[in-house]
């Protein structure tokens, strides 16, 4: 049998990922040590061996144990987060524990819908999402174990074709304040005059402190361009662009930049993410969005970080399709994908 490279990976993180976690197998509980413990069960039927499905049990925000599926597990009674998923992605279930019970996470299979003629296998990659979540990615056929829910799978064209386009060319604005005191980069919570028309007009000017704000052509190459060579100094920048869209249609919009971001697309605030502890490091801020036919407007609001200061975007045009998983194993799959 052939090991598809997704496979390899797989299993390389989660040998990586088990060396380092305090889970140790565990014999069944005995009826003694049930008094003072409770018994939490993970499903195991359906998967193979070497399945990308990751545990986690949290404590808090510490992390307690990496159990096995199929083994049981005990934990002090209180209240737990179980993570369900894989290296790349998770989803969580609360669950309060009772000295005494015995628990089994709810968890259903996910099966890979078929997406290419039957007489030959797939070899286009399938990405499993639950609401902007990425979690893996598989081949048809491959199963995967999830907390119950409706999953978005997304694939490319099997008859070829590149799904990606590059957002630009970009207009910025800047630089306002970001100040670092009481924390830092305060600046990101802070409202500036582009957020209160968030559908940017080109020929507008803004007023902030006593100084005057307009928008500025990024001319440089796009995707990602380096906002360091419109703006040398710290602070906060705000950068627009169009998407032509000629349907409506759903698609999934990337953001890349450092730190943390805000983004608003057609006036709308489609997503946020703080700036991180470890700043300096870039940012992939990903959501699912839908596209009006014709002019689309973009508004990304970004604080410098780092040095290495760029910001991009790009639009991926996915075939789509979901997969409501149920905690008995069951399935129910789309008929047809969302989007042709």
């Amino acid at each position: 049998m052939k090991t598809r490279p997704f496979e390899i990976a797989a299993l390389l993180a989660g040998i990586l990922m088990a060396s380092a976690s305090p889970a140790r197998a565990q014999p069944a509980p005995t009826a003694e040590q049930l008094k003072t413990k409770a018994a939490v069960f993970l499903r195991a039927a359906g998967l193979a061996e070497n399945s990308q499905r990751q545990y986690w049990v949290y404590r808090g925000k510490t992390c307690v144990a990496k159990p096995v599926a199929g083994r049981p597990m005990l934990l002090a009674p209180g209240k737990y987060e179980i993570r369900v998923g894989f290296f790349s992605g998770y989803r969580t279930h609360e669950v309060e524990l009772a000295a005494g019970q015995r628990y089994e996470v709810p968890t259903g299979l996910l099966t890979l819908r078929q997406v290419t003629p039957a007489d030959r296998p797939s070899t286009v990659p399938q990405k499993i999402y639950f609401g902007d979540t990425y979690l893996a990615t598989g081949y048809q056929g491959d199963t995967a174990r999830l907390l119950p829910g409706t999953y978005r799978v997304c694939h490319q064209d099997p008859a070829g074709g590149s799904a990606t386009t590059a957002v630009g060319p970009w207009h910025v604005m800047g630089l306002f304040p970001n100040p670092q005191t009481p924390r830092k980069h305060a600046g990101y919570g802070i409202k500036y005059p582009p957020e209160d028309d968030p559908v940017p007009d080109l020929g507008k000017a803004y007023t902030h402190s006593g100084r005057e704000f307009r928008w500025i052509a990024a001319d440089e190459q796009y995707p990602e361009f380096m906002l360091t060579r419109v703006f040398p100094n710290w602070g906060i920048a705000y950068a627009t662009a169009t998407i032509e869209s000629d349907a409506p249609r759903e698609v999934e919009l990337i953001v890349t930049l450092y730190g943390g971001g805000k983004v608003w697309l057609n006036g709308q605030l489609v997503k946020a993410v703080a700036v991180p502890v470890r700043a300096y490091l870039p940012q992939r801020i990903s959501t699912f969005v839908k596209l009006n036919e014709g002019k689309n407007v973009l508004l990304v609001k970004s604080p410098r970080t780092t040095t290495l200061w760029t910001l991009g975007a790009t639009v991926v045009d996915w075939r789509m399709y979901e997969v409501e998983v149920a905690a008995d194993g069951s399935q129910i799959v789309a008929d047809a994908d969302r989007k042709e």
